[in-house]
């Protein structure tokens, strides 16, 4: 909920008349209003229907209202740390008083369930909306800092700081060091450490609200003072961005297994975040790991409570993440789509993996690497010697292993995959672990794109002026082959050769999904496919030797670069365990029989002239086409 956060709320003291900026209060109420204007509605809204629900958030909200803010900080004042800070501050025009005062009210207001005074808006005004990214004070929090309007509120004050001798002072005053050494000497005072661990105890963290969201109000949170735990967020909106149709159609297709809707909807009502505190009790080993992440800025139990967050949305509902709504379109946004390998948590899960957009994932990370220190420094922990010793000792810890084996076994939710596979390809960082022979076509196929992408529309252009070549064009177009294999897995030749191919990693139905993918574009618009752009390389158009679907595939297959592709075969062949493998089996006696004994079939042979009539040859496409796709 936004609206607990702190001085959000004193947006309410705000009014219409001129303001003399008399005070640094007037010019922070100045900044609360811009906010509210641009921001109320989505702290409204993520109040009521958000936060408001979760009993975990409601029972800290509880215990916040019941600390009284104004009488603390009276006791606070007997403290010499303390009375030099207000004293400083007080000569800035800063009144501590102010916002201790206006806090308290607003707490009280909203543990009352009383949003009268606390103005607001009924419309948005922004199209990007931050997601909820949990269900607890500490995740309202930082959600509040990620949907500031940071770039209004930074010009308001870079023009203050140009205009306005008080305001300037005042910052200036903050920024010195003379502060910076009172503000350590705070720290250190033992009665504020008290304040600050009853506050944290109803996860409201001081250092956080000092240091953070009060930077944020005027909008100075720069890229590099944002957590490690918001800037995640970027990366989500990548995948939501890029593969949110596909990823719908994966998760609708999953919810359709009993076996992964059972493992989804207990996981969903478990709360995971109940783990945390007990096993920091009762796990010396987790307790050193939850440290030294805490101490390069990786907060455990934010992770665990997005988590219990997302399942239980997944759950109920597929077509948002929080504010990021997912939009099923019937255009693809890439190329590439990886199949529904299993029926299970497992296996979903891994299918995501291999769903993500790498490249722009990765692209990302190394920007991040580069410029923003926070994340760095993240990063750098996670790869230290240190880390890695703590986390195998982890691994040998048995209040950790009882968790693991119990999420598995109970939900078939793997610990050690997702911590060490699927959070890595998040960031486009296990590129990944494991390949699939599938995934690996992008390979070839950007090879392909590169260089001759340019002839083959050119070709395609030629083709389509043709009237026998748009007629199989638009047939193989409007053909549903995945339904086709659906039909052809009734075939028991067809089945068997379908699991030998399975286990040895090949999926028929990738490919399908593919080439229906493929020949929509080919249909329509070839100026990109998926995210590869086709770049105009060549002056001349080619020729093409006929009219027709076989005439044009095999013009295609003539103008491969083949030693380019024959190269990255060779190179996968021996280096790629997973790539040599799949080939192997396909090129082995036992797979050649099977798939000689499909070709015997009657009711085989009668599909595949069915298709042949339309100059579609199954035979052609299987022997010649998609080897020669991998330069074969």
């Amino acid at each position: 909920m936004k609206g607990v956060v702190v001085f959000l709320a004193l947006a309410a003291l705000g009014s219409a008349k001129p303001r003399l900026f008399e005070t640094f209060q007037d010019h922070f109420q100045h900044f609360l209003d811009i906010s509210n204007a641009l921001e109320g509605a989505h702290w409204r809204r993520q109040q009521g229907q958000g936060y408001t629900p979760n009993p975990e958030y409601i029972e800290m909200l509880n215990k916040l209202s019941e600390q009284n803010l104004k009488q603390m900080l009276a006791d606070l004042k007997k403290e010499p740390e303390v009375q030099d800070i207000i004293e400083y501050l007080d000569n800035l025009t800063i009144d501590v008083d102010y916002y201790v005062d206006n806090l308290q009210w607003i707490i009280q207001k909203l543990h009352a369930n009383d949003t009268d005074g606390i103005p607001g808006v009924e419309f948005h005004h922004r199209t990007r909306r931050h997601p909820m990214t949990g269900t607890t004070m500490i995740t309202a929090l930082a959600d509040t800092v990620s949907m500031l309007p940071i770039r209004q509120l930074r010009a308001t004050f870079n023009e203050k700081m140009a205009k306005n001798q008080l305001f300037r002072t005042a910052i200036e005053g903050l920024k010195s060091d003379r502060f910076l050494t009172l503000y350590k000497a705070l720290w250190k005072n033992e009665a504020f450490l008290k304040v600050r661990d009853i506050l944290a105890d109803c996860h409201f963290d001081l250092k956080y609200i000092f240091e953070e969201l009060a930077l944020s109000l005027l909008g100075q949170n720069d890229p590099i003072q944002v957590t490690f735990q918001i800037q995640f967020d970027e990366f989500l909106d990548i995948i939501v961005n890029m593969e949110s149709p596909h990823w719908l159609r994966q998760l609708g297709g999953y919810k359709s297994f009993p076996e992964f809707k059972k493992s989804l909807s207990a996981l969903s009502k478990t709360k995971l975040v109940r783990h945390y505190p007990q096993l920091n009790s009762a796990s010396p080993a987790f307790k050193k790991v939850d440290a030294f992440l805490k101490r390069h800025g990786i907060f455990v139990a934010y992770w665990i409570d997005r988590t219990d967050f997302l399942t239980e949305f997944f759950e109920k509902n597929d077509h948002a993440i929080g504010c990021n709504e997912i939009i099923p379109t019937q255009e693809s946004h890439r190329s590439r789509r990886h199949p529904m390998t299993g029926r299970t948590m497992h296996t979903f899960l891994a299918d995501t993996v291999s769903l993500l957009p790498i490249r722009q994932l990765k692209s990302l990370f190394n920007e991040k690497m580069e410029t923003n220190a926070i994340f760095k420094t993240a990063i750098e922990g996670l790869r230290s010697n240190e880390f890695k010793e703590i986390y195998n000792a982890l691994w040998t810890d048995d209040v950790w292993l009882n968790l693991v084996d119990e999420l598995k076994t109970e939900y078939d939710f793997d610990l050690k995959y997702v911590i060490e596979t699927l959070a890595p390809a998040l960031y486009g960082q296990n590129v990944p672990l494991y390949i699939s022979f599938q995934t690996q076509f992008d390979e070839f196929f950007e090879i392909i794109i590169a260089n001759v992408g340019d002839s083959i529309n050119s070709l395609l252009k030629a083709y389509k002026q043709n009237d026998a070549f748009r007629a199989s064009l638009d047939t193989i177009d409007n053909t549903v082959f995945i339904q086709l294999y659906q039909d052809l897995r009734n075939l028991d030749v067809f089945q068997t050769l379908d699991a030998y191919l399975k286990k040895h990693d090949v999926y028929v139905p990738y490919y399908i999904d593919r080439f229906e993918y493929l020949t929509h574009r080919l249909n329509t618009n070839v100026t990109a496919v998926g995210d590869l752009e086709i770049k105009q390389q060549s002056s001349q158009d080619i020729t093409p030797s006929g009219t027709t679907m076989a005439d044009f595939f095999a013009d295609v297959v003539n103008i491969l670069p083949k030693t380019e592709l024959a190269a990255l075969y060779t190179k996968k062949m021996s280096e790629n365990t997973v790539f040599s493998t799949a080939v192997n089996s396909l090129t082995s006696a036992e797979g050649k029989k099977m798939y000689n004994d499909l070709w015997a079939n009657r009711t085989f042979q009668a599909i595949a002239n069915a298709y042949a009539n339309y100059d579609f040859n199954f035979r052609y496409i299987l022997e010649t086409l998609v080897p020669a796709l991998y330069g074969q």
